[in-house]
């Protein structure tokens, strides 16, 4: 699965700041604005570092930035939960505590 990051989110976090590329850059712990340039225009693919440093300096958590991928991650592990869950009710009977925590998992992931 590749990462997609919403670049809208990105710049727009930046300029309800005011804060310049350059001046982000360095809260970031980079010498070049064009690490930032480079995110918001979707020529790189954040790090956690980066995303970490997002949520940190304007409280915006990754879910945010990375909404598609995050759907995508969400929607393929409640597949895997619901086949996790099959698995384990046909051959552990006993496994109620399983089978309520994938049970939680799947919901929380439905649109």
């Amino acid at each position: 699965m590749s990462i997609r990051c919403n670049t809208l989110v990105l710049r727009g976090c930046r300029r309800r700041s005011g804060l310049t590329q350059n001046e982000l850059a360095e809260l970031f712990g980079s010498r070049r604005s064009s690490l930032i340039s480079r995110l918001e225009n979707g020529v790189r693919r954040p790090d956690i570092t980066v995303l970490i440093a997002y949520e940190v300096v304007f409280g915006s958590p990754p879910r945010d930035l990375l909404n598609d991928s995050y759907r995508e991650a969400e929607r393929r592990v409640a597949m895997r939960a619901r086949a996790l869950k099959t698995r384990i009710e046909t051959h552990e009977p006993s496994a109620r505590h399983k089978v309520e925590f994938l049970d939680s998992l799947i919901r929380q992931s439905a649109p």
